[in-house]
């Protein structure tokens, strides 16, 4: 028993894979803890870690709703530079393994096992279903210990229906469950697009650090333009109270960025349903995988 329980941990430690995992969520999570604390003084700018390694209970209570832990937790991704470092997240996990079997002289020996349909099939999952399980729990791990660190909803407030995150996020705790369960499916759904993509980088420019580094600068250019493309739009329309034209709604949504927040905003935008924006997001990440499908078939050599 001690000799089997010895192999195992041996397997562990040895699991190279597993621990680029196991980084990729411990960096998602730290990501999540950066984000500003959405209590306090907005001044100061405490981030969520800060108040997690140096508040304690007493000064916990002297602040209002917005310190609670569902508040803590439901802002997991306001900070300005989640969207533009969840690629570097996402990807890591399966892209730099795919570049080791694609440009290590390992594509026919793993090609021969199957088909070049499967060899691509098998990558496009395995890239996606890693950079979703990473980046969830890595969210799942900062709630966790959000909650672990700060007090519930009802601290702060006697009827919590009639609270602001109530109004916000819903009345009861399944709604506001609900609304948390689809901001994290809905960021690891993104995740798995960014992963998605990086394989067709890396196979077109041949290089998955240039593959990664432009996904990252696209996220932070498109971040940087749809700042200055809400300010001409306010300006224009917003600030004279008229309505905002659904065309120019529809280059606000050309925005790689503007993506992050869709779970909410997509139905205010545009005026649909969520789920039609999940049709769109599943036929994007088909058509990725067709055209990377395309790039293995093609490949001589």
């Amino acid at each position: 028993m001690r000799t089997v329980w010895q192999m195992i941990k041996l397997k562990v430690i040895n699991n190279r894979k597993l621990w680029i995992c196991c980084l990729c969520i411990a960096a998602t999570t730290l990501l999540c803890f950066l984000t500003p604390f959405p209590s306090g003084d907005p001044d100061v700018k405490e981030t969520v870690l800060k108040v997690w390694l140096s508040t304690d209970r007493e000064q916990l209570l002297q602040m209002d709703e917005m310190a609670s832990i569902y508040s803590v937790a439901a802002g997991f991704r306001n900070m300005e530079w989640f969207i533009v470092l969840l690629p570097l997240v996402a990807v890591v996990p399966g892209t730099f393994e795919f570049s080791e079997v694609w440009f290590g002289g390992n594509f026919y020996l793993a090609a021969l096992r199957g088909t070049k349909k499967q060899f691509a099939r098998k990558w496009v999952l395995e890239c996606a279903w890693k950079a979703f399980l990473c980046v969830g729990c890595g969210i799942g791990l900062y709630i966790v210990l959000v909650a672990v660190n700060f007090l519930p909803l009802d601290a702060y407030v006697n009827d919590v229906s009639e609270s602001i995150i109530a109004i916000v996020y819903g009345d009861t705790l399944l709604q506001r469950s609900g609304w948390l369960l689809l901001a994290i499916v809905h960021t690891g759904l993104l995740a798995a697009v960014f992963a998605m993509m990086a394989l067709v980088l890396t196979v077109l420019w041949e290089d998955s650090f240039f593959a990664i580094s432009c996904l990252v600068l696209l996220e932070y250019f498109s971040k940087k333009m749809a700042s200055g493309y809400v300010g001409v739009v306010y300006e224009r329309y917003e600030s004279g109270g008229l309505p905002v034209p659904l065309k120019v709604r529809l280059v606000e949504f050309l925005f790689p960025s503007n993506h992050l927040f869709y779970d909410r905003s997509f139905q205010y935008a545009f005026g649909l349903p969520y789920w039609i924006y999940a049709i769109f997001i599943s036929l994007w990440m088909g058509g990725i995988a067709l055209l990377f499908c395309w790039q293995v078939r093609r490949r001589n050599a």
